[in-house]
């Protein structure tokens, strides 16, 4: 990726979502431009497996989260979780966790 428009298209947050359809990514990965479809499908995703967040552009670390559910409250892959879930968040740049 030497092309400084590549650089450009892959550096941005869209460009994982472009690979969903490949074997690379998931295919439940998205991009949240607004709240709204944030809190609709991120409570859904995140019932399935753990999630990663990336709020920046760029690739230290910094703004790029791993959210991991801890609640202890039943629930089922699937379902919408209730936006008081106790959720635990490790940032990538230097590893600190955040319980929310």
């Amino acid at each position: 990726m030497s092309h400084p428009d590549s650089m450009n298209r892959f550096g941005a947050k869209s460009a994982l979502v472009d690979l969903n359809k490949t074997g690379l990514v998931p295919a439940d990965t998205y991009a949240y431009y607004e709240i709204a479809p944030f809190k609709e499908k991120f409570p859904v995703t995140l019932s399935k497996s753990e999630r990663v967040l990336k709020q920046n552009r760029g690739s230290t670390g910094e703004g790029i989260w791993r959210v991991v559910v801890e609640d202890e409250r039943p629930y089922q892959p699937g379902d919408s979780l209730p936006l008081d879930t106790k959720i635990k968040c490790t940032e990538a740049v230097d590893n600190h966790v955040e319980h929310r």
